[in-house]
């Protein structure tokens, strides 16, 4: 059975109480919060296993980039977040064990009509509006990321070791060197977007940072959820993985409706279906007793005699004990 996480309805039940109080001065008012509360409630959420890691992403590429699409206007992923064991935190770098992604499907005009200060994304492109919301452990509450990440559909995978970096992702991409953290030298472009000017200059005022620093930690705030959006894109691509709902028990809607809290959402999970995959799994294991994680077989031509058929991409090695983690997607056995 998949755990339901339940960390949206928390988090809106929490970052509202916030909300309320700050009310009391204008000065902190901050309506983008608002909008984003909004859209977390209306959204179509899913659940997936630790960090959001379906796929072994060390080796992204133009592959991936090519399948991000939103399967849903707006749409939300929660994942629990673990420390890794190899990650190396600083004294000041706050724990966040609970993440929620909300995705809202924009385009650039949008983009910047709506949000005032945004870097200026591709001109003419439709994409995607990253926001993070997580739970920081030692203060026991949510927060809303101070700005979002504009993601672009069409774009190019590029080499973040060797290709163009502004300041501030190149600090970015060093703080997660230092923690230990192994990412693939392909990446894509997003543009930040700021969401709580209050929080940003806040960070400005205190003189403790300058505006490259402030826009390198917003950028690492957003980079779990950017993963986490090309995972479940690339994935949902794949003709071996289909989507199960899960709904709300019946007895824990009635217990929340009678204590007047929020009530808890339907959710959708993963469910993989990987014949072929599994037939592969058992070969590759059968020669060398090797198992990799998790990986993309990329979409192929394939001919049968006078026919020519287009083979969607498909995960192979569903659900192995080095790749994902079962308890939060299925897998089904043919």
């Amino acid at each position: 059975m998949t755990d339901r996480l339940n960390y949206t309805a928390h988090a809106i039940e929490d970052i509202q109480r916030q909300q309320d109080e700050f009310a009391k001065y204008p000065e902190m008012a901050e309506p983008l919060v608002d909008w984003t509360l909004d859209h977390l409630d209306q959204a179509v959420k899913f659940i997936l296993p630790d960090r959001g890691e379906l796929l072994d992403l060390t080796g992204f590429d133009q592959r991936h980039a090519e399948l991000i699409k939103l399967p849903y206007p707006v749409t939300v992923i929660e994942a629990p977040f673990p420390p890794r064991p190899e990650q190396r935190l600083a004294d000041t770098k706050e724990v966040s064990s609970r993440r929620i992604g909300l995705y809202i499907e924009m385009s650039a005009a949008e983009v910047l009509s709506q949000f005032p200060g945004a870097e200026k994304p591709p001109e003419g492109t439709t994409g995607v509006l990253v926001i993070a919301v997580y739970y920081i452990d030692d203060m026991k509450h949510w927060e809303v990321s101070g700005c979002g990440a504009y993601v672009a559909y069409d774009q190019q995978a590029y080499n973040s070791v060797t290709g163009y970096n502004t300041p501030a992702s190149l600090a970015m991409l060093e703080d997660v060197a230092a923690e230990g953290r192994k990412l693939s030298k392909m990446a894509i472009r997003s543009s930040l977007v700021p969401l709580r000017p209050v929080v940003l200059t806040g960070m400005r005022e205190k003189g403790m940072m300058t505006d490259n620093e402030i826009k390198s930690v917003m950028l690492g705030n957003l980079l779990d959820e950017q993963i986490m959006m090309v995972q479940l894109c690339t994935v949902l691509n794949c003709s071996n993985v289909e989507q199960a709902d899960v709904p709300v028990p019946e007895k824990l809607a009635r217990a929340r409706a009678k204590s007047g809290k929020l009530p808890f959402y339907d959710y959708k999970v993963l469910t993989l279906t990987g014949e072929a995959a599994e037939a592969r799994r058992s070969d590759r294991g059968a020669q060398d007793g090797s198992s990799k994680r998790s990986h993309l077989r990329r979409g192929h031509i394939r001919r049968l005699g006078d026919r020519t058929t287009w083979v969607r991409p498909a995960i192979v090695n569903p659900g192995i004990e080095t790749g994902s983690v079962e308890k939060s997607y299925r897998v089904e056995r043919p």
